[in-house]
């Protein structure tokens, strides 16, 4: 007399037969595996301005090789420093509400005033170009303005502005480079009047 196998045995024999005629009825093929790239970030300069006004550090500026701006800022504070002269700069001291210009020991206050030194950050020059620019999902972007050419490079932190070519027709071609120091970790005494400064 013969024993008919348990019910559970009869499922998976079952189970495993259709998986084979599945698997036969591909021609015995191998399965195809699907990849997906990741969605590239898509960014643009009105972002990228923001980030690089926002971020807590101080930046330095060079063009072809030649310092043009040492900008540090830290929640709304700033301080323009003269790339010529080191007892030169400007100080705006968002707590306060002030802002100061010191020359050789000497502050005068400019509040009001700072829109014309604040135009000399980092961001606000890189600002200028953005109704040139469209969207940018690699860590370079090219494009045209009314002048000539611009190529940016984002190597920076943040993925911020590491390099910038300006190629413009019957001029020398200008390379900007970016430096950032003191990444979130700005003293806040960068944007108070030093105690030995006289004020006017």
């Amino acid at each position: 007399m013969m024993i008919s196998p348990p019910i559970n045995k009869k499922i998976f024999i079952v189970m495993l037969l259709l998986a084979l005629m599945s698997w036969a009825g591909c021609g015995g093929r191998e399965m195809v595996t699907r990849t997906f790239e990741a969605t590239p970030i898509i960014r643009d300069i009105d972002s990228i301005v923001n980030d690089l006004e926002n971020i807590e550090a101080k930046v330095e500026v060079t063009q072809n090789g030649k310092m043009i701006v040492v900008w540090s800022q830290k929640n709304g504070s700033w301080r323009w420093a003269d790339p010529d002269d080191p007892e030169h700069y400007v100080i705006h001291n968002d707590e306060e509400g002030t802002t100061w210009e010191i020359r050789a020991g000497s502050a005068s206050d400019i509040t009001g005033m700072e829109g014309v030194w604040k135009a000399r950050s980092p961001a606000s020059f890189l600002g200028k170009f953005r109704i040139f620019a469209g969207s940018i999902t690699e860590d370079r972007v090219e494009f045209r303005y009314p002048l000539g050419k611009i190529s940016i490079e984002f190597l920076g932190p943040r993925s911020l502005p590491s390099k910038m070519v300006m190629e413009e027709e019957g001029s020398e071609i200008k390379i900007f480079e970016y430096t950032y120091q003191d990444v979130g970790d700005v003293p806040d005494g960068m944007f108070s009047l030093p105690p030995d400064v006289t004020l006017q």
